[in-house]
């Protein structure tokens, strides 16, 4: 069981952004964009490893609570993403009824910006 946990923390926790929670979109060092699908599927992963955690060992020095807060962390940085663009949402869905004001799937890892030209720029050569 122990070993699981080594397998998760060095191929997905490491990633995470400690500022942001959210995990990158592909796992090189110069990647700076956070994918929300990407950051779900991370938690997801996260959070059945704790429960699996949480329902065999009862003792488990831990490892159970830093599961639960490595995906919770996760999770706020989603919801804090999205919560910066509330303004565009409010203002843009009111006018039209058109796709471009979504809100956004993709963010900067380092400052949660949203700005297409800087993210879009980096998604080119992931969608190639």
């Amino acid at each position: 069981m122990y070993h699981l946990l080594f397998l998760v923390s060095e191929s997905i926790m490491r990633f995470q952004s400690p500022t942001s929670g959210l995990f990158p979109a592909e796992t090189s060092k110069c990647c700076q964009v956070g994918d929300v699908r990407t950051s779900i599927y991370c938690a997801l992963s996260i959070w059945s490893l704790h429960m699996s955690y949480r329902k065999v060992l009862s003792n488990d020095m831990g490892r159970t609570h830093l599961l639960a807060q490595t995906a919770v962390k996760t999770m706020r940085g989603i919801l804090s993403c999205w919560m910066f663009q509330i303004t565009k949402v409010n203002l843009s869905v009111r006018l039209s009824v058109c796709v471009t004001p979504c809100v956004h799937s993709i963010h900067t890892i380092s400052c949660k910006l949203t700005s297409s030209s800087n993210i879009l720029r980096p998604l080119a050569s992931l969608n190639s």
